[in-house]
This record gives C-alpha cells, structure tokens and sequence, in this order.
C-alpha cells in the first residue's frame, strides 16, 4: 500500500489549522462589529390607490379630479373648449360616474366645460356656487340646463359641508378672500384645493398629480 508521504501529511494539516483560524477570526469579528441593515424606504402611493388628486391643465381656468376608492369628484371644468378634453382625461382614469360635481364660481374658465362634462357622464350630487348669482354667464347657463336635461338637482354647500368620497372626506371652505376651496382628508392626510390663490394648471405638461395613502401625501411629479 502506498503511503501519502509525510510532507503532505503536514500541509493538509496545516491547511486546516489555516482555514479554523481564518473562520474563529470571522466569528469573532462578526459578533463585535453586528452588520447595520438598512431600514426599508416606505413605498410611495401609486396613482389609483388611496386618494389621488389630478390638477388638469384647464388654462387660465380651473379643473381637478379627485379619486378615492372607487368615487369619483370633479371642481370644476375648464372652459367650453376644454370640456371635451376633460371628458376624455377622466375616461383615461376609468371613471365612470361623478359622485360629486362641483362649479366653485360664475367664470366661464372654471364652469364654461361643466356642459359637455354633464353631457359625458352620469351625475350623482351637484354642489353649484352660481345657483343664487345674479351674474349669470354662458357657461354657467349652459350648465345649469344641462344639469336640468339630465334631471339633476344643485345645490349650493354650507360652510363646513362634507361629503364622503370613498374613504375621504370632502370639506367645502368658505372665505371672504375665495368663494370656495376644498379640503380634502384622507387617513392622517389632508390638502387643500380651489380657492383664490388655486394654480391655473396651463398645459399638459404642467398637469399635476397628488396621491395619499392615508400617511403621506407626495406629488407624482416633484422631479419634473
């Protein structure tokens, strides 16, 4: 029988003295310098999930969709020419129904689309700030009558009135300085829309989207 000769013998030996020292050194290195795990980053809300609010570039005017677990509201619609654009924009959303539609003042660049809007799809509650003005326009007349075609009644809100979007809660705000802004609350979370200083959303690349899951509230498009 051949015999491994004894040079051999010692290296292997050593060899496996080596590799036990290298594993206790890793041991012990380990247990006094604990590896620090990075915290998982919360994952951002997604547009469609929780409250997600659409600023659309209605011009000089006013137009903003609001979406919460299935229902659907809309303040205002832009002006005449842009009511059709809304419409389209809110089919991209899949919306199929408006629980609550809402004309904030008596300016054609904020009411002039509600018409078309009305004439697009089926309409739950109508909160209309024009329905006691004296200073009608065409836009907000033309609204009106679509509202009645479709056998819609208006209201104009109180101060303080909610209405329940989904989860959310809608908040009707009324000031001296602006006829109505919205506030809206979802979770811990909370924005405000509308109002005297609301931005005139101008064009399609300045379209803004908010979403909330009930803990943050971020904006889509901060990086744009």
């Amino acid at each position: 029988m051949n015999q491994q000769p004894q040079s051999n013998r010692r290296g292997h030996f050593w060899s496996i003295i080596l590799a036990l020292i290298i594993g206790l050194i890793g041991t012990f290195w380990s247990l006094h310098h604990p590896r620090t795990e990075q915290p998982e980053q919360p994952s951002l809300p997604q547009a469609g999930e929780g409250l997600t609010v659409y600023l659309l570039p209605a011009g000089e005017g006013q137009c903003v969709l609001a979406t919460c677990g299935g229902d659907a509201m809309l303040l205002d619609g832009g002006s005449a020419d842009f009511g059709q654009t809304a419409s389209d924009y809110l089919r991209a959303q899949k919306v199929k129904r408006l629980d609550l539609l809402i004309s904030s003042r008596v300016d054609d660049a904020y009411s002039g689309g509600l018409a078309t809007i009305v004439q697009n799809f089926p309409v739950k509650t109508v909160w209309n700030f024009g329905v006691h003005s004296s200073q009608m326009t065409t836009g907000e007349e033309a609204f009106e009558a679509a509202l009645t075609a479709a056998g819609k009644e208006f209201t104009l809100p109180k101060d303080g009135e909610t209405f329940a979007l989904g989860s959310a809660e809608v908040r009707a705000v009324m000031t001296k300085q602006s006829p109505l802004q919205l506030e809206l609350t979802y979770g811990d979370t909370a924005c405000t829309v509308g109002g005297a200083d609301s931005l005139a959303v101008k064009s399609e690349k300045d379209v803004t989207v908010y979403v909330s899951d009930g803990s943050q509230l971020v904006c889509l498009n901060d990086s744009d």
